[in-house]
């Protein structure tokens, strides 16, 4: 980001355009005036306080963008710029525009919107190519007659100001076909604007059509003829009637009111913070040691639909394959257990068993054959050293081996 722009930029006599917007440029060199040829010049978004009076110097500039700076006054220099069409000052700090503003009788777009104008230069009226102005968002309390002069108008806003009546010669503005006036304090308007061939007129910011139903009345001051509808008069500004809508909404919750924009630096700063930066970020703090520990959380970026359905039926394949092997484990583990069942009562089905060797025989099939249920094993019982076999009546038909002591 550009801090200062050097001197040396007056050597570029040839240079046509010039854009610095969106650097830190705080003011401009004199030898700014130097470039002849210059035609278009962008310092927007900048923050500079004002402007050399060598800008007068630029006899070619048809463009000047000059947005979103802290620019308070403009210099009387900006009125040798007889070429200029388009000059932008909105987004800045001026409380007074510069009556020379008249000698650019080439300018077809001004834009003072969001500045502490209070009122507006009579010299306006010199600006016959006017096509476009545009005042929002300030803090006028009425428009000089001489606006009427301004024949090639197209578009007037004057929306979110002060204005308690709107003169009678801007019906001269023949070309007039957008007026917007919402936000303010009228009472009537004109009778004048039945002159015009009018596209838009608005009032308020709830308005649904742009195109209102007018009556006639008189005005009881000057008994003239004025022009009246429902949404007039305008009670409060829109900035007012916002607050007060907040303030009693605070009210009910039993919190403090909202205290009134003021247009000192304080209240400016603030408004500008919140105007330039759309984002914000807390300021760091020392946090626990205990936050500072690692954790096995891993961010993963969001899954296609496709990836998740594929995942999914990879998952239910993966369960029917998993149910069909445990299906098979226990189907072999069951048979395994009714071979060895079978082994045991062959082998205790035998009749004239020796008790030396039905011993040993048990005692193998006994290690060999622990998982056999309850209800097909022999009971032995210890008798002493002298082991004899009886018939079990079993149905079965098991031998039943006793031990005695």
């Amino acid at each position: 980001e550009i801090e200062e722009l050097p001197r040396h930029i007056g050597k570029l006599p040839a240079l046509q355009e010039l854009w610095l917007d969106h650097n830190q440029l705080q003011h401009l060199p004199s030898e700014i005036g130097e470039l002849k040829n210059l035609t278009c010049l962008d310092v927007s978004e900048n923050r500079l306080e004002g402007l050399p009076e060598e800008i007068g110097g630029l006899e070619n500039l048809t463009d000047l963008h000059l947005s979103q700076n802290v620019i308070e006054t403009l210099p009387d220099g900006l009125g040798n710029l007889s070429k200029l069409t388009i000059l932008k000052v909105d987004q800045n700090r001026l409380a007074i525009l510069n009556a020379n503003i008249g000698k650019c009788e080439n300018l077809q777009e001004l834009i003072l919107t969001e500045n502490f104008l209070v009122e507006l230069p009579v010299t306006i009226g010199n600006l016959i190519k006017l096509t476009n102005l545009n005042a929002d968002r300030n803090s006028l309390h009425s428009i000089p007659s001489e606006i009427g002069r301004l024949s090639r108008l197209g578009v007037l806003s004057l929306r979110d100001n002060k204005l308690q009546y709107i003169p009678n010669e801007v019906g001269n503005c023949t070309l007039l076909h957008v007026l917007d006036l919402s936000g303010n304090r009228l009472q009537y308007l004109p009778f004048s604007l039945t002159n015009l061939e009018l596209k838009a007129v608005w009032l308020s910011e709830n308005q649904a059509q742009p195109l209102l139903t007018f009556q006639t009345d008189t005005d009881e001051t000057t008994g003239e003829q004025v022009l009246t509808c429902f949404l007039l008069p305008q009670m409060e500004s829109t900035q007012d009637n916002t607050a007060g809508r907040v303030n009693k909404a605070f009210d009910a919750f039993g919190l403090s009111r909202l205290d009134p924009v003021e247009s000192d630096d304080e209240g400016w700063q603030e408004r500008e913070a919140s105007r330039t930066h759309s984002v914000k970020f807390t300021e760091e703090t020392e946090q626990p040691a205990e936050t500072n520990k690692e954790t096995p959380f891993v961010r993963q970026n969001t899954p296609h639909p496709k990836e998740l359905k594929a995942k999914a039926h990879k998952l239910f394949n993966k369960s029917k394959i998993a149910d069909s092997r445990e299906l098979a484990v226990e189907e072999v583990d069951e048979s395994q257990k009714s071979a060895l069942r079978n082994e045991q009562r062959e082998r205790l089905s035998s009749t004239d068993v020796d008790p030396s060797s039905e011993h040993s025989s048990f005692s193998e099939s006994t290690t060999k054959e622990e998982p056999v249920s309850r209800e097909n094993k022999n009971v032995a019982m210890k008798v002493g050293n002298d082991v004899r076999v009886s018939e079990s009546p079993s149905e079965t038909g098991q031998s039943e081996i006793e031990e005695d002591d």
